[in-house]
């Protein structure tokens, strides 16, 4: 999972929203133009995908595309989307998060091993 920054418009207010992402979702028709895109950055960060058949959940990130059967009950705020227009910001803001958590992943393995002096002389 990796946590973003979404800025939401809900009506006419806009609001900015952190979500827990943990799936990428788009149109099966655009995987020849966002498919490694958005492969690599689920790779990275360790999230899985789908395509629009998927049954919306709780840390979706919806690109381009919205559930063929529609949302259901769950509760906006915790699934984020993004229209054909901001797919490329979409993808800028997942990327980056991606690699902040694998930053702080390495860092967090690091840390925790105890350190090894080597001494030349």
């Amino acid at each position: 999972m990796i946590q973003i920054q979404w800025q939401d418009r809900l009506l006419t207010a806009r609001r900015n929203v952190s979500l827990g992402v943990r799936r990428i979702i788009f149109r099966s028709r655009d995987e020849a133009t966002l498919g490694a895109a958005v492969q690599t950055i689920a790779t990275a960060a360790g999230l899985d995908v789908a395509n629009e058949h998927a049954t919306p959940q709780p840390g979706d990130f919806w690109l381009g595309c919205s559930p063929r059967l529609g949302w259901g009950q769950l509760d906006p705020d915790l699934v984020g989307w993004a229209c054909s227009v901001e797919v490329p910001l979409a993808l800028s803001v997942l990327r980056a998060a991606a690699v902040q958590s694998r930053a702080e992943s390495a860092r967090e393995r690091v840390e925790g091993r105890p350190g090894l002096l080597l001494a030349v002389g």
